[in-house]
């Protein structure tokens, strides 16, 4: 499915006027429909998803791939890198809630690798490493510039999420005291459901919905892919 230039103006104004609200979902939904020769109802299922992109939001409904391409280019165009990140942040959070609840999203993953690469040079097949700091509240992903930007992980965070969740890793069942007694007692990455280097700036973290222990192997295979593979996702690739 293709849309023409003008077609994808007009859904990109329409939306952007609605995530400002401007106007009312219907109007936005009238407006798509009249755009893309789409039925009313999933034209405003369409206007709804497109204004949580806008906003960096998790939303529910997929946006197909010519739509969600034409957003993002314009997006990209009209806000700079800014505006492209929050969007990726929205798409990103999209794919997790999907792909945890409904299937994998290919077409969604493919479009999301190719604009952060748009803006982003960081090596894909680097295995994540646990940072960490003494606050004691729980702001996340400060950006501190070093060789490359290193996003900070809260150690209050990371003990809630192991409180809530154990130490057993969440992917492949992995316990390191279970297999090196005391000296593995306690020991596991935690691994964010949505990437907060993705988000690029600080957010308020919530450790038992957010994140999830995983051994360090299964953190790599996770970050193997952007946007990061789902738990159940990699889950599903186990072999053992």
């Amino acid at each position: 499915m293709d849309y023409s230039p003008a077609q994808l103006d007009a859904v990109y104004e329409s939306c952007v006027a609605f995530s400002l609200e401007r106007v009312s979902r219907a109007h936005a939904g009238r407006a798509i429909s009249k755009a893309l020769g789409m039925s009313e109802s999933t034209a405003l299922i369409s206007a709804n998803s497109a204004r949580h992109l806008l906003r960096g939001e998790r939303y529910r409904r997929t946006l197909n791939g010519a739509l969600t391409r034409g957003l993002l280019e314009r997006i990209h165009r009209e806000t700079g890198e800014a505006g492209l990140k929050l969007a990726l942040t929205g798409l990103a959070a999209h794919i997790a809630y999907f792909e945890e609840t409904v299937s994998p999203t290919p077409q969604q993953r493919a479009l999301h690798a190719e604009f952060t690469a748009l803006i982003r040079a960081e090596d894909p097949s680097a295995i994540p490493q646990e940072v960490t700091n003494d606050e004691a509240s729980y702001p996340e992903g400060s950006v501190e510039q070093v060789l490359v930007n290193k996003y900070e992980r809260n150690r209050a965070a990371r003990e809630a999420c192991i409180a809530a969740h154990g130490s057993t890793c969440a992917v492949c069942s992995f316990n390191f005291e279970a297999v090196y007694g005391e000296l593995g007692k306690g020991f596991i990455h935690v691994h964010h459901l949505v990437e907060i280097s993705s988000i690029g700036t600080e957010y308020s973290v919530n450790p038992v919905a957010d994140m999830r222990p995983v051994c360090p192997n299964c953190h790599a295979m996770l970050h193997k892919e952007r946007p990061a593979l789902s738990v159940e996702a990699l889950k599903a690739k186990l072999r053992i």
